[in-house]
């Protein structure tokens, strides 16, 4: 692909995915694949867009990202001494 292309795609992903409300992630969950194809770029410009769209994943997904956290470390601490962590 060429670098123009690929810099105007990822830019245009880029505004979609950070808009006001977010996606969701049924939306976004097609488009994964282009992310990948455009992380192997070479261009710099094109994988810092794509790790700025991740970030902005971690903030929309960092709620639920808690829950699970919590789940696991509480399902350790109960069942699985050799891994309790300090809290």
């Amino acid at each position: 692909m060429q670098v123009t292309f690929m810099d105007n795609i990822s830019w245009l992903l880029s505004n979609l995915c950070q808009r006001n409300p977010p996606l969701s992630l049924e939306l976004i969950r097609p488009i994964l694949p282009v992310f990948d194809r455009l992380l192997n770029s070479e261009n710099e410009d094109i994988i810092c867009k794509i790790f700025a769209i991740y970030r902005y994943f971690m903030y929309i997904l960092y709620p639920l990202w808690k829950n699970i956290i919590r789940f696991v470390q509480n399902y350790l601490n109960d069942y699985c001494t050799i891994f309790k962590l300090n809290e």
